[in-house]
C-alpha cells in the first residue's frame, strides 16, 4: 500500500475528529432488537460515527494521537474483539461505504494524501498557541459538521532544501 504511515496518520485524524459525525441515517423497515432494546418500525435510525471511535472502551488511549492503532498489524491484532466495530468500513471511510459511497471517494483521498505529504515535505508547522498540548484543549462546534471554536492558528515555516 502507498503510503501506509500517512494514511494512518488521516485515518486517526478522522477518528479523533470526524467531519460529520452523525453520517448515516436510515428508517427502519420493519421492528428491530439493537443490543436489548426494541426499535419500532418506521424509527429513524442514525449511525454515530463520532462516539464509537472515541469510547475508551474500545480505543485505548483514545485521546492520544496514535496512528499506529491503524497499521495492518493493529488492525490484525484487532479481529474477533469489540474494537473491531471501529474497522467498520462505514466508521472507516469519511465517504460512506458500499453502493451509496461518494463516487469522488477515490479522488478525494489521493487529493487529500497528497497534499498532506507535500504540505509535510515543505514545511514546517507549529499551533501559534503553546498551551495547546492535546486536541482537548481545543473547543469545538458539532453540528452537521465539527469545527473547531474558535480555530487555534498555525506558524508555517518553509524547509530549507537538503544539501549534499
Amino acid at each position: 500500500q502507498w503510503l501506509p504511515y500517512l494514511r494512518s496518520v488521516v485515518r486517526e485524524v478522522h477518528r479523533m475528529r470526524p467531519s460529520i459525525p452523525v453520517s448515516l441515517m436510515k428508517r427502519t423497515a420493519a421492528e428491530v432488537d439493537m443490543c436489548g432494546y426494541t426499535v419500532p418500525a418506521g424509527s429513524l435510525v442514525m449511525l454515530d460515527s463520532f462516539s464509537p471511535q472515541n469510547d475508551p472502551a474500545l480505543v485505548p488511549d483514545a485521546h492520544e494521537f496514535r496512528p499506529e492503532r491503524w497499521l495492518p498489524d493493529a488492525v490484525v491484532a484487532r479481529k474477533g474483539t469489540a474494537a473491531e466495530v471501529i474497522d467498520h468500513p462505514l466508521l472507516r471511510a469519511p465517504f460512506s461505504a458500499g453502493a451509496r459511497m461518494c463516487p469522488g471517494n477515490k479522488i478525494a483521498n489521493f487529493e487529500l494524501l497528497t497534499m498532506v505529504a507535500q504540505l509535510v515535505q515543505d514545511w514546517e508547522f507549529e499551533l501559534e498557541d503553546a498551551s495547546i498540548t492535546s486536541l482537548l484543549d481545543i473547543p469545538y462546534h458539532q453540528g452537521t459538521t465539527v469545527q473547531p471554536q474558535p480555530m487555534p492558528n498555525f506558524v508555517f515555516r518553509k524547509r530549507r532544501p537538503a544539501t549534499a
